[in-house]
């Protein structure tokens, strides 16, 4: 099996997520071929989408949503995620043993005298309710008839069924307070788990495409599915996928004609935005990040700064202050690395335009950072 230097592994990494180069495919090619894009914040997707993109606008991102080309939905990681309209009907039947036992069997739920089969058969009346966009409250109150918890029982429904948070007119495509409304597919089938390991294997091949080479802990953790699930569905294309070694000797699994670019390459600085899938693809997350950066980008709670990356690694975050790009370091950057930082960050600022600043809310966690020397505010 061919040996990967740590610097393939990057390269790899960073051409099939359009990070090495911004592709000039549309918005909804380039979510697809990243699988999907983490989205709890609406301001996080255009921040992927712009990273990846040589030319796209915040508006051209919201009307994505508005035209039903994108969709926002509970998926992988029991997280809302952003995918591209047509995969999500498989991305909900591959997820939908996770999805389930992480609601289904909650204590939270179960303590509330719910069953699975009141979230069951609670299931065809939501959809009817929402072939007409709802809000939160308009939901619980219809349940309230069939329950006596109808908010933990919505909230195991809007993970379990096939429903999407519906796009607004605001700045970001939505804003303001949830609205729900169901898709035109039939909601999956929970006894059927050869339809669930199908869709899996097709999750697996468009994982290792967007993110690979990478290991079966890898695949698991990217979806948050079981490895022997990982295994049964690799098991059944095993032909169609090759074997590399890593840099630690380790197996690592790909798909034939996966892009290995040459090693003379060198990866471009991007700012990355919250919760970059990038950041969350891989069990063993040194391959983007050390484990010290690491402790100060993710905090406890879930939340992953902006992140700045500097030859295909995390080495600092960022934010905007006063109009400006204010860009953290934790280590020492030299001149020609900053005047490129200088290039994505006047970049960065056009694409915002008049937005609000995004992740402002969030600046409590800078309060927490060490004292570093290497800062400095970039932009117009």
């Amino acid at each position: 099996m061919p040996q990967l230097t740590a610097h393939a592994l990057t390269l790899a990494t960073m051409a099939r997520q359009h990070l090495l180069e911004r592709s000039d495919f549309s918005v909804e090619r380039v979510v697809a071929d990243v699988v999907a894009v983490q989205a709890q914040h609406p301001p996080a997707v255009h921040l992927a989408i712009w990273n990846r993109l040589e030319t796209v606008t915040t508006s051209q991102v919201a009307e994505a949503f508005r035209q039903g080309r994108l969709v926002r939905a509970n998926l992988l990681r029991v997280t809302i995620h952003a995918a591209r309209v047509e995969d999500h009907p498989w991305l909900l039947a591959a997820m939908t043993p996770t999805l389930r036992s992480a609601r289904l069997d909650d204590r939270r739920y179960r303590e509330a005298g719910l069953s699975p089969s009141d979230a069951d058969e609670a299931v065809e009346d939501v959809i009817r309710l929402l072939r007409t966009p709802r809000s939160p409250r308009e939901v619980r109150e219809h349940l309230a008839a069939r329950s006596p918890d109808p908010d933990r029982l919505w909230w195991a429904l809007r993970h379990i069924a096939p429903i999407t948070r519906a796009p607004t007119d605001g700045p970001w495509g939505f804003h303001g307070t949830d609205r729900y409304v169901a898709t035109d597919t039939a909601p999956p089938d929970p006894s059927d788990m050869d339809a669930a390991n199908e869709a899996l294997a097709r999750l697996v091949d468009r994982y290792l495409r967007a993110f690979g080479p990478a290991s079966i802990a890898d695949i698991a953790q990217f979806a948050l599915v079981p490895r022997s699930r990982v295994r049964q569905a690799l098991a059944a294309r095993q032909s169609d996928l090759r074997n590399l070694t890593g840099p630690e000797g380790q197996t690592l699994l790909d798909v034939a004609d996966g892009v290995l670019p040459d090693e003379g390459a060198e990866p471009p600085p991007r700012l990355l935005g919250m919760w970059d899938n990038l950041l969350f693809a891989y069990h063993d997350r040194t391959r983007v990040i050390d484990d010290a950066v690491r402790s100060l980008v993710i905090r406890r709670n879930g939340d992953c700064l902006p992140t700045v990356l500097v030859g295909g690694r995390v080495v600092g975050v960022w934010r905007i202050v006063d109009g400006l790009v204010e860009i953290t370091c934790f280590a020492e950057q030299d001149e020609r690395t900053w005047r490129a930082l200088e290039q994505e960050a006047a970049a960065l600022l056009t694409f915002l335009g008049d937005n609000d600043p995004p992740f402002a809310r969030y600046h409590r966690w800078w309060t927490r950072l060490p004292q570093v020397p290497n800062q400095r505010r970039l932009g117009r």
